[in-house]
């Protein structure tokens, strides 16, 4: 029995930011800012913006804190308000990997 419960202690799935955030009783009512969106209209189900980017005092642009820990370190915004609101993560997603791709590009002859 030990041995089961172990187990599933070591391959449950951890919860994500986003779930341990939603359940503090802190942040009960506050506006989840989190997420990677990944595609340039990302919206749910009510055809409302998936997400809610964090926009400071009037600010042109906003951000969003990564889901997940396989995102940490990655960029995951901004968006900027324009006629249409634009996410430009897909572009920039990792700063590694976009900084590989442009070293590549330069040393091309």
């Amino acid at each position: 029995m030990p041995f089961s419960i172990f187990s599933l202690a070591i391959f449950a799935k951890p919860p994500s930011n986003t779930e341990i955030t939603a359940n503090h009783p802190i942040a009960r009512n506050a506006i989840d800012r989190t997420g990677i969106p990944e595609q340039h209209k990302d919206y749910d189900k009510y055809q409302n913006q998936k997400f809610n980017p964090f926009f400071d005092l009037g600010a042109w642009h906003g951000f969003l804190l990564p889901d997940n820990k396989s995102s940490y370190g990655a960029f995951t915004g901004p968006m900027i308000i324009a006629q249409e609101s634009v996410e430009l993560n897909t572009y920039l997603a990792h700063e590694k990997t976009l900084l590989a791709n442009m070293a590549e590009v330069m040393n091309q002859p």
